[in-house]
């Protein structure tokens, strides 16, 4: 007997490819000191989309796709929470500094 494990459905699969493509741009602005604000808020808002679409249920995603997404944007937003903070250390050093 073989066990198979059957792929996911198109669209599962393309929510959870495009928002991992959305975090890897994330992490890369950020590793490399090209984030702005406005840019990173927008690609937050991105992947929060995918999350209401897929808790919305009015598309048919297989069970653990929602939690998925939900992960994926848990992670960005923490990113996004340790760039600010890495932000507001370097802001308060240069205010240091001057001072």
């Amino acid at each position: 007997m073989t066990l198979r494990l059957a792929p996911l459905p198109g669209l599962d699969t393309a929510l959870l490819l495009q928002q991992g493509e959305i975090l890897e741009h994330a992490a890369l602005m950020i590793e490399s000191g090209t984030a702005a604000l406005d840019e990173i808020e927008e690609l937050r808002i991105r992947v929060e989309e995918y999350c209401v679409l897929a808790d919305s249920g009015r598309i048919a995603l297989i069970p653990g796709t929602g939690a998925k997404l939900r992960a994926g944007a848990d992670e960005l937003k923490q990113l996004i929470r340790d760039w600010r903070q890495t932000q507001q250390d370097l802001a308060e050093e240069i205010a240091d500094e001057r001072a």
